[in-house]
């Protein structure tokens, strides 16, 4: 019994021997913030977006169309450089669009792809400008992210 027990834990500690470090450093990357939802709304006079400023990182926009004809989301950075849009949404449509965001402000408008639907003197969709301040913190930590 003791011969048992003695090999037992000799067999034990070589075991745990060699699930030892190597001596170097571990490396840990810092993983990219959890995606944030923001709900986007197409109206005939304007387009709402909710919330309007958030961390840099990635976004999921579900947009809704709500105006009278098919509309595109379109979203601009700074000067009009175009960042991301959709396809023509059917008016009670919605789609979803993922885009990373850095740092500033982006432009969100409402357009027509084809222009032959446009209504005569209608008046244009208002934009909205939405705040994209620091990089949002690392989702690396978080328990059960989806």
């Amino acid at each position: 019994m003791r011969i048992w027990l003695a090999v037992m834990l000799a067999a034990g500690a070589v075991t745990l021997a060699g699930c030892g470090s190597s001596g170097g450093t571990a490396v840990s990357r810092v993983g990219p913030p959890s995606p944030l939802s923001v709900s986007v709304l197409i109206t005939n006079s304007r387009v709402v977006a909710s919330p309007a400023r958030f961390g840099a990182g990635p976004v999921l926009f579900t947009v809704t169309n709500q105006a009278s004809s098919a509309r595109t989301l379109e979203i601009f950075r700074g000067r009009g450089v175009r960042v991301a849009d959709t396809a023509p949404l059917n008016p009670q449509g919605s789609t979803q669009v993922s885009v990373v965001f850095r740092r500033g402000r982006y432009r969100l408008s409402a357009g027509s792809r084809a222009r032959t639907d446009a209504q005569p003197g209608a008046a244009p969709t208002e934009p909205v400008t939405i705040v994209v301040g620091r990089t949002r913190r690392s989702s690396g930590s978080t328990l059960l992210t989806p």
